[in-house]
């Protein structure tokens, strides 16, 4: 064999050496950025699936709180009851009659104005002993069993999930609850009431918005809605 060919065959082989080299390093760099995508995304995965499970979510106080209803607004007029666990407020229509309530009242788009909210049946005192079936409830304390907000026009539910979710309120004896504004306002009120009547019944309480005619002490009724609660003496205390 002359030394030319093997001259050729040598610098063939180098060449072949050579792309097999080329290939290898291009794949030893893919798999490496494969490995270190893999890495990116489990991270991602894990801090979204912390999220999840610990149902974190960032809120803006007072504009993106979480009793905000979503979508299209709901009824303007709105009455509910809840027990008194201010860190958990859930909706309840039945009471036993030994616990105290929170009774809420509601309305939402309110233009500017005075107004009045109020709710009949008439609520008594808090020193009384006894109330008649067609007025069977009174203030649970003699100072503060009122509060008021006057908020920001969202479409807030009946009640927040816990008093945290509110600004602090205008505290007042008793109703009714008499606000002033220059803007549109959803308007809340916080009643604690007490049942103070005997026996087992459902009573139907309503919640008026009232407005003030002019410059005259006159109000007139322009939203109503009513709430049913239960006293049932076998209802669990909460």
């Amino acid at each position: 064999m002359s030394d030319d060919t093997t001259g050729e065959r040598k610098a063939a082989d180098q060449d072949t050496q050579e792309v097999r080299s080329v290939s290898q390093s291009r794949r030893n760099l893919l798999k490496a950025a494969v490995i270190g995508s893999a890495a990116v995304a489990a991270t991602a995965g894990v801090g979204a699936g912390a999220a999840a499970l610990t149902g974190r979510k960032e809120l803006n106080p007072l504009d993106q709180i979480a009793w905000i209803i979503h979508g299209s607004p709901g009824d303007p007029c709105a009455v509910c009851t809840t027990h008194t666990n201010e860190a958990n407020f859930v909706t309840t229509d039945t009471f036993n009659g030994n616990s105290s309530m929170y009774l809420w009242i509601r309305f939402l788009n309110v233009l500017p104005g005075t107004y009045k909210v109020d709710v009949s049946p008439t609520i008594h005192d808090s020193t009384a002993s006894s109330c008649p079936t067609s007025a069977p409830f009174r203030y649970q304390s003699p100072s503060s069993a009122v509060t008021q907000w006057a908020l920001a026009p969202k479409n807030f539910e009946c009640h927040p999930h816990a008093l945290s979710e509110l600004p602090p309120g205008t505290h007042t004896d008793a109703l009714p609850a008499i606000f002033t504004i220059t803007d549109t306002k959803c308007l809340l009120v916080l009643v604690h009431l007490k049942y103070c009547a005997s026996g087992d019944n459902t009573y139907t309480v309503t919640g008026s918005l009232l407005q003030k005619q002019g410059t005259t002490d006159t109000y007139t009724v322009i939203q109503s809605c009513n709430h049913n609660i239960t006293i049932d003496k076998h209802a669990p205390d909460v």
